[in-house]
């Protein structure tokens, strides 16, 4: 990167950041970097651009983020009464991956009635 107003070809934002072109578009996707320029069928980035994002991660990690509780990743237990009421199920009307897909109930071969027994 040269000065502030030129544009960066994807090697060269490889080479700033030290890492494939596969990470750079996967970074483009989650919005890590910007969307590049696109000019005459290549990809371009502006460099002011891209010195923002190392800027905006520096200063992200002088001042990190507080972790989040341990408690706060974890999904509530359900109450006894609360049990009792769904039956155990989860509320958000997702159904649980303890159930196959499909029928709910596995058939049982001992279910099912036996044919009768021809005699030859």
């Amino acid at each position: 990167m040269q000065n502030d107003q030129s544009l960066c070809t994807i090697e060269e934002v490889c080479n700033t950041f030290k890492c494939s072109k596969s990470t750079v578009w996967r970074w483009v996707s989650s919005g890590t970097l910007p969307k590049p320029l696109k000019i005459g069928g290549t990809s371009r980035w502006a460099t002011e651009a891209l010195s923002l994002v190392i800027k905006k991660a520096q200063v992200q990690q002088m001042n990190p983020a507080p972790e989040p509780k341990r408690n706060a990743l974890r999904s509530p237990k359900l109450s006894r009464r609360k049990k009792a009421e769904t039956g155990g199920q989860p509320q958000s009307g997702k159904i649980s991956r303890n159930f196959p897909k499909g029928n709910s109930r596995r058939k049982d071969p001992s279910d099912e009635p036996t044919p009768p027994h021809k005699s030859p």
